[in-house]
């Protein structure tokens, strides 16, 4: 109902409208690292930006952390090259109890007296703020857009605005009932969940996504998801039917109506926004089943 009363441009016209020239974009790790943002960077052209990498957590526990600082670092200087303006960065999460001197050093660093926070819906603004304020004056929830307004809020001589989210549409828990968005979205440490296949087979996340190994190779699939989501597996030739007899027994399930096909010698990451991300390991051919809404984002491994 959300997305559907407020959209992208009349959210980026309401920010534009605060007199402040500071913007910080609180970005989910995940969307950082497999996606672009392109549209929603060149909307803040014209403010600088302190970039915010929040749910950290995520990934912690799975990853090296040198690796993964090289790997961000990386990434930011790539950005800079289209986006200048962005002057900062900071990596946060639910747990960091650091974050609120970080920031605050940041900003006095910077000369920084007033900044509006933008990020997309969910990407943990309200959270952060009530971290800073130290209380929870703001509402946090795991439905969407429940900023609905820009909330002003004055910390330590600081001046802080919360914008509401922006609306990702690419993001599969706006296509879910709000009761189910908890259960499915990524939070804490991924508990990474490993299966090894040796002949033609199909996996199932539910019924929010379908994965068919097509060729009869050995190899390996790893699921980075919310510890709530159950996966299936069965030979590829009884796929169809594990959805049909399952129908009414699933709990979580979009329209699988779009079908994508893949095939790399080297290993892959498939992220799903909102869900989470698939590892493929020994160079098969994939059929990937996924919701025409809602985009496969492929990469190399990064962790």
């Amino acid at each position: 109902l959300y997305s559907k009363l407020v959209d992208n441009k009349k959210i980026i016209e309401l920010i534009n409208d605060i007199k402040c020239n500071n913007i910080a974009l609180v970005l989910d790790i995940l969307d950082f690292l497999f996606t672009d943002n392109k549209e929603l960077f060149n909307n803040l052209k014209k403010q600088k930006i302190i970039l915010i990498l929040n749910k950290l957590d995520l990934l912690s526990k799975n990853t090296s952390e040198i690796k993964f600082m090289n790997l961000i670092e990386d990434r930011i200087n790539k950005l800079r090259i289209d986006y200048p303006n962005i002057i900062s960065c900071l990596l946060t999460s639910i747990y960091d109890d650091k974050f609120r001197s970080f920031l605050f050093d940041n900003l006095n660093d910077l000369n920084i007296k007033d900044i509006i926070f933008v990020g997309k819906s969910n990407a943990g603004k309200s959270s952060i703020l009530n971290k800073l304020n130290e209380n929870n004056n703001l509402t946090v929830s795991p439905y969407l857009g429940t900023t609905l307004a820009i909330n002003k809020i004055e910390i330590d001589n600081y001046i802080f605005y919360d914008s509401p989210g922006i609306i990702d549409n690419d993001n599969i828990i706006n296509y879910l009932p709000n009761d189910k968005i908890n259960d499915v979205m990524p939070k804490k440490s991924f508990k990474i969940k490993n299966y090894q296949y040796y002949e033609r087979q199909s996996y199932f996340i539910e019924a929010l996504l379908r994965i068919d190994v097509l060729d009869e190779i050995e190899g390996n699939i790893s699921f980075y998801l919310n510890d709530m989501l159950k996966i299936h597996r069965s030979k590829l030739e009884n796929g169809d039917k594990y959805l049909i007899n399952n129908k009414k027994n699933i709990k979580y399930k979009v329209d699988l109506d779009k079908t994508i096909e893949i095939y790399d010698e080297n290993d892959l990451m498939i992220f799903i926004n909102g869900l989470g991300i698939i590892k493929l390991s020994g160079g098969a051919k994939y059929l990937i089943h996924h919701y025409n809404k809602v985009n496969i984002y492929m990469s190399e491994v990064l962790f």
